[in-house]
């Protein structure tokens, strides 16, 4: 059966990616989740994209392979998924407020704009987002902020911003009380207070 099968050249590495030996024309089998594999030491292998097995992947043994890939066939291989980007967000805090509950951060536009992408991508719902110009309950000025939206505590919005950043980002800032009402206004009620001061200003100068 071997015989009209697919053969393959593959690499032996460790799991630390340490050359161990070179195989050559090995015949394709079809491990049980539908990878093609070869055997070595007794067992089946995945092959992984770039022709290589690799010693810490499952595998099975060969008994459990019978069924070997035709030459004419594709090879299903495994494919390694890039890690996510690190997103450089060097602080951030959850302000609740009787509005609901904003993430406030320290980052790029595109990791704040990132941050607000896997959110969502995890089911997580924003509302809004934007650059905040005013300090936090807790008396930092942070760069951005995050309306969140749906029923969810404090500690599962900071549970869903740990999941959407890799755990080397900054821990979070205590979190302020959650009866603090600072949260980011609009950039009306700014203008106002501001035409407010100058016209005060102005009848002092009178």
């Amino acid at each position: 059966m071997a015989r009209g099968s697919r053969k393959v050249s593959v690499a032996v590495r460790t799991g630390q990616g340490e050359h161990v030996e070179q195989l050559t024309e090995r015949p394709v089998r079809r491990m049980p989740d539908g990878v093609s594999g070869v055997v070595y030491g007794g067992r089946v292998y995945p092959i992984n994209e770039g022709m290589f097995v690799c010693l810490d992947d499952p595998s099975v043994p060969k008994d459990d392979c019978d069924d070997f890939v035709g030459p004419s066939e594709d090879l299903v291989v495994l494919v390694e998924t890039a890690a996510p980007s690190l997103l450089a967000v060097s602080r951030w805090a959850i302000e609740s407020t009787r509005f609901g509950h904003y993430v406030v951060l320290d980052a790029a536009e595109e990791d704040a704009e990132e941050l607000v992408r896997r959110l969502e991508a995890s089911g997580t719902t924003v509302k809004r987002w934007a650059q905040s110009w005013r300090p936090a309950s807790d008396g930092y000025h942070y760069d951005w902020f995050i309306r969140l939206g749906g029923d969810l505590t404090p500690d599962q919005c900071a549970a869903a911003v740990t999941d959407a950043l890799d755990s080397s980002s900054a821990a979070p800032s205590a979190p302020p009380a959650e009866d603090a009402v600072a949260l980011p206004q609009t950039h009306d009620a700014l203008l106002r207070v501001e035409l407010i001061v100058a016209q005060s200003q102005l009848e002092t100068a009178r």
